[in-house]
């Protein structure tokens, strides 16, 4: 993590004269009359939106057209300057501006999301947890917004940890709670998302979209809530699958 937070100041040093564009922080929340309720979803008869499964790739890799999902900690960046590299830390690692939200943003509340516009990224790396390595450069190469902001978006979103009863999160508060968050991390006024994803195998980028459509932004994310918080897989993808067919 380190080497990548060095290279990124490498870079800075040789780009310094033609450095473009503006990166965009967020605070969105739900206001109280768009929560979504099981007692008035079990009515709903929207369908849901399409869904890919990817069993390679991750989330940092995924295509600019994607909507990123970052799975945060409440306090924003985790222990990116600690030990710990998990999903949160190896995204602001090898995308460095994110870091300002951890300066900026004070936690989260349980409706609420940081949408980031515009960061680059610097770094290639391999690995996972203790694995993770930063291997060289990477120009990113994505397009730029008609004012010429990179067109790299993500979604800062916290999910509940249930390390200490991991029967909690199939009550009706737990899931709520969860599929909100999504829904307030996946609704966008001028977008609207239809991307999500759903685990073959440990890590793997999971992807809800529905690429015919020129309006949709797909959203790229995988196993959030899950691994270090004690999440069932499939519950978490269900909720997450819920509210980007609602969102």
């Amino acid at each position: 993590k380190l080497r990548c937070f060095l290279h990124y100041f490498e870079r800075l040093s040789l780009d310094w004269g033609n450095l473009e564009g503006t990166v965009t922080f967020a605070r969105v929340n739900l206001a109280d009359n768009s929560r979504l309720l099981w007692q008035q979803l079990i009515q709903r008869k929207e369908p849901l939106c399409a869904m890919k499964i990817a069993t390679k790739g991750n989330t940092e890799n995924a295509s600019s057209s994607f909507l990123k999902v970052i799975f945060t900690d409440p306090d924003i960046g985790g222990e990116v300057l600690q030990g710990r590299c998990l999903q949160e830390e190896v995204m602001l690692s090898v995308f460095p501006e994110l870091m300002i939200a951890k300066i900026v943003m004070a936690p989260l509340a349980d409706e609420e999301v940081v949408l980031v516009e515009g960061c680059s990224r610097y770094s290639q790396t391999t690995g996972y947890g203790s694995a993770f390595k930063h291997t060289g450069d990477f120009v990113d190469d994505v397009g730029c917004d008609k004012v010429g902001n990179m067109e790299n978006k993500f979604v800062m979103m916290d999910a509940l940890s249930f390390r200490g009863g991991k029967s909690q999160q199939y009550s009706e508060e737990s899931t709520l709670r969860e599929m909100n968050k999504a829904y307030c991390g996946f609704f966008q006024p001028d977008i609207k998302p239809r991307g999500l994803a759903h685990k073959a195998q440990s890590y793997e980028m999971w992807q809800l979209m529905d690429a015919s459509s020129t309006d949709v932004r797909p959203v790229a994310t995988s196993l959030w809530g899950s691994g270090s918080h004690a999440g069932d897989e499939q519950l978490k993808w269900t909720l997450q699958w819920i509210a980007a067919s609602l969102a």
